[in-house]
């Protein structure tokens, strides 16, 4: 529930909010595929809705976290 709360929230455009809950509720430590990659989706939501400038680095970090979860779970 957790989970679905906080993808909520981001799917809403809430990012900020969504973050902020993501490591209030715990989804953070959730070692669960869908949570883990929830958190990229966080990063990427914020590159996009942050300076241009801080575009590139922002979508590097997202990214990051996409190929954790994938090198860890092959998913």
């Amino acid at each position: 529930i957790r989970y679905r709360m906080v993808l909520a929230l981001a799917r809403a455009g809430a990012t900020e909010t969504a973050a902020r809950e993501y490591e209030e509720l715990g989804v953070r430590w959730q070692t669960d595929t869908d949570s883990r990659s929830l958190w990229g989706r966080i990063l990427k939501d914020r590159a996009f809705v942050g300076p241009a400038g801080e575009r590139k680095g922002s979508l590097a970090a997202a990214a990051a976290v996409y190929r954790g979860v994938h090198d860890d779970t092959g998913e």
